[in-house]
């Protein structure tokens, strides 16, 4: 909402077209960069969690079910399944989806109960994904309210700080711009992961004494 506020300022000056690729892009922005965000820290707790993998996970997840025991590591795998879901969704093609849609979307995605180094690192490259995409929409956007449109602009702007000459197509910038972004705002989230996990390995070393 701060985020559209901001650059709901210029938005008089915008065509309806324009205004509504800027809303796109900002709402696409924040939910990217949330699901980054959240995929990340699962990954951190599923590092951070001794958890099986394979037959034995799979029986005892089907044990604690039927004895009413789930735990800390059921609801991690539950987690993991929903964001899993969520993802594959994305994939969809458009329209009424088959079974068939269904199960090529989730091919490749690793089972809920595999080994959580393979999730943990799964997660990460798709927090990865996400934070390409967040940064991409949200230039985008600034973009489209600076110029009006995605085409070259006809005087120097400025997007995230970054001034962009006269004439710059947003290809062109995007392809030198996102990858520095894309990797800052990594650290970024890295970082916001670090205190917990310290947390939890304090936790871990007070419940061995």
């Amino acid at each position: 909402e701060m985020k559209l506020y901001e650059l709901g300022q210029k938005q008089g000056q915008l065509t309806d077209d324009a205004k509504k690729i800027v809303n796109d892009s900002t709402v696409a922005a924040t939910t990217a960069d949330q699901a980054s965000g959240q995929m990340l820290d699962l990954a951190t707790r599923m590092e951070n969690e001794a958890m099986g993998s394979g037959l034995t996970a799979k029986g005892g997840e089907l044990y604690k079910q039927y004895m009413g025991s789930q735990d800390a590591v059921t609801s991690l795998r539950q987690e993991y399944t929903r964001l899993r879901n969520t993802q594959a969704i994305k994939m969809l093609p458009p329209g009424p989806a088959t079974d068939k849609d269904i199960a090529l979307a989730m091919k490749g995605f690793p089972d809920e109960t595999a080994d959580p180094k393979t999730m943990a690192s799964f997660l990460r490259g798709m927090a990865k994904l996400n934070q390409y995409s967040a940064v991409n929409e949200s230039a985008k956007a600034e973009w489209v309210n600076s110029v009006g449109h995605l085409g070259k602009p006809k005087t120097d702007i400025t997007i995230d700080g970054v001034k962009i000459p006269a004439g710059t197509t947003f290809v062109d910038f995007a392809r030198q711009y996102m990858p520095s972004k894309t990797e800052q705002r990594g650290k970024e989230q890295s970082q916001a992961q670090v205190p917990n996990a310290s947390y939890m390995k304090w936790l871990q070393s007070q419940g061995a004494k």
